[in-house]
C-alpha cells in the first residue's frame, strides 16, 4: 500500500510541475495582456501558498523574473501591481533571498 500511495503522490507532483509550468509558459507567451499578467501572478502566487515543491518549481521555471517583468511592463495597471505584489509576497515567505538575486528587494 505504501508503494502505490508513493506512486500516486510521486504523479500527482509531475502533474503539479506541468502544471507550473504551462502557466509559466503561457504568462511569458502573452506577456503584452495585463489580463493574462494579472491572473498568472496570482495564480502563482496562491499556488506558493501551498507547499515548497511548488515554490521551488516557480522558482526553477523563473516565474519570479515574470513576475518582475509583469510588474515593470504594467507599473500603472493597479490589478498588476497587487497580483504580483501577492505572488513575490507568498514566494518570499521562507525565502526572500532568493527574490533579492532576481532584483525584487532593494
Amino acid at each position: 500500500v505504501n508503494y502505490e500511495k508513493s506512486s500516486i503522490m510521486a504523479i500527482a507532483g509531475d502533474f503539479e510541475e506541468t502544471g507550473i509550468q504551462i502557466l509559466i509558459e503561457s504568462m511569458r507567451l502573452h506577456s503584452l495582456n495585463p489580463t493574462i499578467q494579472r491572473h498568472g501572478c496570482l495564480a502563482l502566487g496562491n499556488l506558493a501558498t501551498r507547499n515548497s515543491d511548488h515554490r521551488q518549481a516557480i522558482v526553477r521555471h523563473h516565474g519570479i523574473n515574470l513576475v518582475l517583468q509583469a510588474m515593470q511592463k504594467f507599473d500603472k495597471n493597479e490589478d498588476v501591481q497587487y497580483s504580483g505584489c501577492h505572488a513575490l509576497g507568498n514566494l518570499a515567505a521562507n525565502d526572500d533571498m532568493t527574490i533579492r538575486r532576481q532584483g525584487g528587494i532593494g
